[in-house]
Formats: structure tokens, sequence, C-alpha cells
């Protein structure tokens, strides 16, 4: 069911982003913080890929894309470091009100659909992710900020993990800074 959901969504936003009013690309760095029964430090990951922005109505936009987005975190576990990393085709389905023409406010979910997971440690010869989920959506808050007629900086924030990225871990929350180039 995810899987279709995750297609349906995805052939939507492709099938419709002819009709886009703005097309760009997006590179930036997020610092992620699972949340699970364990204590985790940030780590930083990579994230880029394409947007698009619709018109709603009048300071309105829709927001969506996909790229790719590495999340990452570490924790210790008698005395080990244990190191937790995700890929994902990230989907935003984000609504952008403009306060005026050089800021504006994002809020909605973000679709992330898994690529890999993977799991290391520093003294344990085997480390595996255990019930990792092939669909995983959060909650994105954040602001765009123009800086010019193609560039623009968002920076973003997952505030919550709607659903688990395996068993009993959510996102805790992500911080994310894009720099954005519109075509």
């Amino acid at each position: 069911m995810k899987y279709k959901f995750a297609l349906l969504i995805l052939t939507f936003f492709l099938g419709t982003s002819v009709h886009a009013g703005q097309y760009g690309f997006f590179g930036g760095l997020n610092s992620t913080e699972f949340d699970s029964d364990a204590s985790w430090d940030r780590e930083l990951g990579f994230e880029g890929g394409v947007t698009a922005h619709f018109d709603i109505q009048d300071k309105f936009l829709l927001r969506t894309g996909a790229g790719f987005v590495q999340k990452k975190s570490s924790t210790q576990v008698l005395g080990s470091s244990i190191d937790l990393e995700f890929s994902y085709l990230e989907v935003p389905v984000t609504v952008l009100y403009d306060i005026n023409d050089s800021v504006g406010l994002i809020g909605g979910l973000n679709f992330d659909i898994k690529l890999s997971d993977s799991c290391g440690s520093s003294v344990l010869t085997s480390c595996s992710v255990l019930d990792a989920e092939s669909l995983v959506f959060n909650l994105v808050l954040g602001a765009h900020i123009k800086l010019s007629e193609e560039s623009r900086i968002e920076p973003l924030i997952e505030i919550l993990g709607l659903s688990d990225v395996a068993s009993g871990t959510k996102i805790g929350n992500s911080l994310s800074l894009r720099y954005i180039y519109m075509l």
C-alpha cells in the first residue's frame, strides 16, 4: 500500500510539473537526530535534487520536487559507537506562502522513499537496521529567502517524524540548509 501511495504522489507531481511556474536545482546539508530509547548525536548528510513551484493563488505556491537525501546519526551502546545512515528519495509536498518579494514561509510533508540503509560500529562485528521502513512521512517547516531572481536559501526543519524509519526509531528532527538555483 505504501509503495502504491508513493508511486501515486510521484506520478502526480512529475506529471503536473510540466505546468510549473518555476523549476530549479538544490543542494545542501542536513543534520539529523533520531528519536528512540537511545540518545542520538547529530551527523551531517548531503542532499541534492530538483524543485518545482506551482501557483495556487495569490502569494501561495505548491512546492514539490524530488531529491536524494542522506539522514545520519550516531549513538553509544555499551562503549561502542554506532552510526546509522538512511538514504532517501525525498518528495516534498509543501505550501510556500510569500510574505513579500524576498521572504516566504514553508509548511507541509516530506515523503521519504528509502533507497538504502546502513549501520556501522566501532567495536561490534555486525550491525544491522531492524525493520527499516520503505516509506517515511515527516512534518516540515521552514523559510524561503530570495537572494536574487535565480538564487534562494531555504533553512528547513523536519520537526516531527510521523512514522518510524526502523523498528522503534523515528526522525526526532532534521535541520537542513539548502541553496536553490531557479531556472
